[in-house]
């Protein structure tokens, strides 16, 4: 359950989280070649929340997010990893009283010593 109603007399309780949420994801890597790729989804179910001043309702929403990494040939310590998360942009909110969210794009190079 993620809500209690009128929970021990007392008052109403909310989880503020969800009772169900599924997600998958699916890697692949080729070492030889430095590069890798990866899927993800998210499938979150609508939950109440009564946290202070903020009260509401999450609404379920679907997310997919991609992610690649390349690892320079002349030097396997420095690697360049691209995340995009929420590919379709579907917009949501992950809690009450959040901005909603979108597409977010993430570049990165690492460099291991």
């Amino acid at each position: 359950m993620d809500f209690f109603e009128d929970a021990s007399g007392v008052s109403d309780i909310a989880l503020n989280a969800p009772k169900h949420k599924v997600g998958a994801s699916v890697q692949w890597r080729d070492d030889d070649e430095g590069i890798g790729a990866g899927l993800r989804g998210r499938w979150v179910d609508s939950f109440p929340v009564l946290s202070g001043a903020f009260n509401g309702t999450v609404e379920k929403y679907t997310v997919v997010d991609l992610n690649a990494s390349w690892t320079f040939p002349k030097s396997p310590g420095t690697t360049l990893s691209a995340l995009v998360l929420n590919v379709f942009d579907e917009k949501h909110r992950e809690f009450v009283g959040v901005p909603e969210l979108g597409r977010v794009g993430v570049l990165r190079l690492t460099q291991t010593f």
